[in-house]
């Protein structure tokens, strides 16, 4: 591990567009080959989404995170990432981190055949969920090939063994002709028995499954402006540069396969004349100059880096969101309610974006509004307002990013 001594507090710029660096006044990480560079720590992510004075860290709730392969070493890097930023530890050996082999189709495959870049994604998924509910209990269910016949399983896997929210940093372009494939694999999120929350996409315009699927959360992706404190003072819809051929910003747009869930038509999306599902439903930091610290000490075959690392990406809010809501899941629990998967919201209909779109209806300062930002790239690809942040819902930060202290209030005051 190498963590450049004690955080410093640094100088102030704004992000706008990715030209500039963020200020980091706090749980700063430089990655070893890379000095020069400052990854982000959770007390500044939590920060920024006012989750500073909450004190529930997701008590009596597992989180499952269904990933591709399986990373021999995640105990071991969940637990320096833990000691490195205050968090309790979370270990196989007190049953608090469980790995599950998922159902496999065709031989699993032996360690050699596993890709070691994939790796870093797993590490992200397993230390943010646990940045944001530090004493929630992780499952994570493997995959062996990654395949959607495989990951759908595991998510059936997930709920079988006990998962209260389920989190998938996976989004597949939503294709005309696999529309199908999408119909029917939206039943492997209608058990009220957990929570469902999905990544938007990475690149730019576009609806992405199963962040579309009606019974689960999508996350698209921002970019957050600082002050000279390191305080969040502005937040933009997540553009980045290409990526060689590859567009790369936050996912979303109305969806190819499924009509509008209640809690959308309650709701009302702006130009949704047809009423298709809408994607996301809510954003979170993706990016930018700035990433956060991930610790994989797996060696990347392309890079070769190994340690601290890099994330981003709407997989980065995923996870993240995904333990917002078991954080709400336990709060609701010792008021006595029952979980948001089950809650009962009339015209916004049931379930957790009932909950959601009822709480961006009637206390919207639960939702930080993001209203700027595009992720439209070249006239080829215009897409109009459907590219563009506005106010209250757009197709790229939905209701917005989490207000956390209040987001979290207003979720346990419904019935």
């Amino acid at each position: 591990m190498s963590v450049c001594g004690r955080p410093q507090a640094v100088e102030a710029t704004a992000t706008v567009d990715e030209v500039q660096k963020m200020a980091l006044p706090s749980d700063l990480v430089h990655p070893a080959q890379h000095p020069e560079e400052t990854l982000l720590g959770p007390a500044q992510v939590r920060r920024f989404y006012a989750l500073d004075g909450v004190k529930n860290g997701g008590e009596g709730q597992t989180i499952a995170l269904i990933i591709a392969k399986h990373d021999p070493v995640l105990d071991h890097d969940l637990e320096v990432f833990s000691r490195r930023f205050g968090l309790p530890s979370c270990r196989a050996q007190t049953g608090c981190l469980r790995q599950i082999p998922g159902p496999a189709v065709g031989p699993r495959p032996s360690m050699q055949e596993e890709e070691t870049g994939s790796f870093l994604e797993i590490s992200m998924d397993v230390e943010w969920s646990h940045a944001i509910a530090p004493l929630a209990k992780l499952m994570v269910v493997e995959a062996p090939h990654g395949s959607w016949e495989e990951l759908l399983a595991a998510v059936d896997t997930a709920v079988a063994k006990g998962a209260t929210v389920v989190s998938l940093s996976l989004a597949e372009p939503q294709r005309p002709e696999h529309k199908e494939m999408y119909l029917k694999g939206n039943a492997h999120f209608r058990s009220d028995a957990a929570v469902y929350v999905a990544a938007g996409g990475d690149h730019a315009h576009g609806a992405r499954w199963p962040a579309s699927s009606p019974d689960v959360v999508g996350v698209g992706g921002t970019t957050i402006r600082t002050d000279a404190t390191g305080a969040r003072f502005g937040e933009t819809a997540w553009r980045s540069r290409p990526a060689g051929d590859r567009y790369v910003g936050t996912g979303g747009g109305l969806s190819l396969a499924e009509t509008e869930p209640a809690a959308q038509l309650a709701y009302g999306l702006p130009g949704d004349e047809q009423h298709r599902r809408g994607t996301p439903d809510v954003g979170y930091y993706a990016s930018s100059r700035t990433p956060i610290a991930v610790y994989d000490s797996n060696v990347s075959p392309k890079t070769g880096a190994a340690g601290w690392r890099q994330g981003g990406g709407t997989s980065a809010g995923a996870p993240q969101w995904a333990a917002l809501l078991a954080v709400a899941n336990s709060m609701r629990a010792a008021d006595g309610k029952v979980p948001l998967s089950k809650f009962k919201g009339g015209e916004f209909g049931d379930g957790t974006l009932a909950a959601l779109y009822t709480v961006g209806k009637t206390t919207p300062a639960a939702f930080f509004d993001v209203t700027e930002g595009s992720n439209q790239w070249g006239e080829k690809d215009a897409c109009g307002a459907e590219c563009e942040a506005g106010v209250g819902y757009d197709y790229l930060t939905g209701l917005g990013s989490p207000n956390g202290a209040v987001l979290l209030k207003a979720l346990v005051a419904l019935p």
